[in-house]
């Protein structure tokens, strides 16, 4: 395997007033960052709990039908076992997407319609929302191949997760952790990558994996490399690997240069060729960790990406437009002005807008935290002519532009 190579020695002061986990085989990760992380006996322990919960059932579309239980609340009947199943939201809209309905259909049936200056007006949802909804899925069955197999995940706490075709093809979460498990103990290595941020359910894989010093060269940075990874057996999400690097004192990771580094996706369609795969997981793996060099390298070299001559909340403006960060009062363009005025007001660059939004991303949901943590990758490869054309449009922003962005002019 390749090793990292770091060339920055800007974790010194880190590593002398931080503990740090040097004794686990992670000496780039704080010791209080480190206790929070878990094996990869422990992610596969994890999984195969949830399997001995599920029930994945592959049965004709006519079988499967939408209904109103007794007390009025939407749901899915198996009519040959007459067992009842409360779908997810992400479920509602699979199911609404193969009835060829908008797949916020159930959402806007269950929604409560609130006026807070006229409460009268306010409509809350009861029975006779749900039971029109299932006049509009009872309309829509015609429209659909009454043999047509799906396969419908649901759970022993009567939740259906998904609604899928016949041919979408689960790459199974217990088998992708047990390929990079078995990857890293080939090696011949004593310690073992770590699953860090570990968020998700039990159909779906959101987290890192840490690099351990095995397969490091260097230890005197606060910088060290980890894979961002995903998986989703449901359809959320294909399977994927980039490569990221992370702070130890913020705990922050950045998916860096998502756009050019090598990564993997695969979608869940068709057959899944697993002897293929793994040897994909195996051959992305070792190109990763050289990645991760270069990436922090150029992580670090935004400190020098100076904001010149404009408010950091312009700046933070334009970037947030830019990027598709939320606006307006409750946006989440509030959330990384805050981080940066509580932890990285000391860097006036690109560097610390950075690790402001990463810090931000941490506190949203999961799509959100791995966009958040692209969107820093991305200004890490920013070249220097978009970055001053990015201060120049800050300069020029009106009030409106202003109050746009943050709900009020700052």
């Amino acid at each position: 395997m390749s090793k990292l190579e770091l060339q920055s020695r800007s974790g010194d002061v880190i590593h002398q007033t931080l503990e740090m986990a040097k004794k686990d085989g992670h000496s780039c990760v704080s010791k209080i960052w480190y206790d929070k992380t878990i094996s990869l006996d422990d992610g596969l322990e994890k999984v195969a709990n949830a399997k001995r919960k599920r029930n994945d059932i592959l049965t004709e579309f006519r079988h499967m039908k939408v209904e109103v239980d007794p007390v009025g609340k939407l749901c899915v009947r198996n009519t040959p076992t007459d067992k009842r199943y409360y779908p997810t939201d992400y479920a509602w809209g699979k199911i609404c997407h193969w009835h060829n309905m908008p797949t916020n259909a159930v959402r806007n049936f269950t929604t409560d319609i609130e006026n807070e200056k006229k409460p009268e007006l306010t409509i809350r949802r009861n029975k006779i929302d749900s039971e029109i909804a299932q006049l509009w899925f009872d309309r829509q069955r015609k429209s659909v191949d009454s043999d047509k197999k799906f396969l419908f995940r649901t759970y022993q706490d009567g939740t259906l997760r998904t609604m899928v075709s016949e041919r979408y093809a689960i790459i199974d979460n217990e088998w992708y952790l047990g390929t990079l498990k078995d990857l890293f103990s080939a090696m011949g290595k004593t310690d073992e990558p770590r699953l860090s941020h570990w968020r998700g359910d039990e159909d779906t894989i959101y987290g890192n994996l840490l690099i351990p010093d095995t397969v490091r060269e260097e230890d005197d940075s606060d910088y060290g490399g980890m894979i961002s990874m995903g998986n989703c057996e449901i359809g959320k999400r294909v399977l994927s690997q980039y490569p990221s690097i992370f702070r130890a004192i913020c705990m922050n990771g950045c998916i860096w240069d998502q756009n050019k580094g090598f990564q993997i996706r695969k979608k869940h369609m068709g057959e899944i060729d697993y002897s293929d795969l793994r040897d994909r997981i195996m051959t992305n793996i070792h190109k990763q960790i050289p990645l991760v060099k270069e990436g922090i390298d150029t992580f670090l070299s935004m400190k020098t990406r100076k904001v010149e001559k404009v408010s950091m909340n312009r700046i933070l403006a334009v970037v947030a437009k830019t990027y598709g960060i939320g606006l307006g009062a409750k946006g989440q363009v509030h959330g990384v002005a805050d981080e940066y005025v509580k932890h990285e007001s000391e860097y006036k660059n690109l560097f610390g807008i950075a690790n402001a939004i990463t810090r931000a991303g941490q506190a949203l949901d999961n799509e959100e935290w791995v966009r958040f943590d692209g969107i820093a990758g991305s200004l890490a490869a920013l070249p220097s002519s978009k970055w001053e054309a990015m201060q120049a449009r800050a300069r020029n922003l009106t009030a409106d532009d202003l109050e746009e962005v943050y709900g009020f002019v700052p």
